[in-house]
């Protein structure tokens, strides 16, 4: 990521923007968040060498919104 991107919340922004159209299954609410294996607030602050994993919080992926 950019060095833009110090947080949780600003990776997922930067990450809906990168993959377009499929940007909507990182959306806050479809997703959560582990910084270093423990779940992370969208305020958490990223480090050079922090491990990030996006879970999802539903097995199903969310409908692509309407629009």
């Amino acid at each position: 990521p950019p060095p833009t991107v110090e947080d949780v919340e600003t990776l997922l922004g930067w990450l809906q923007r990168v993959k377009g159209e499929r940007g909507y299954l990182l959306a806050p609410e479809h997703v959560r968040v582990t910084v270093n294996k423990q779940f992370a607030e969208p305020f958490t602050r990223l480090e050079p060498g922090d491990e990030v994993a996006i879970v999802p919080n539903s097995p199903n992926p969310p409908p692509p919104p309407r629009g």
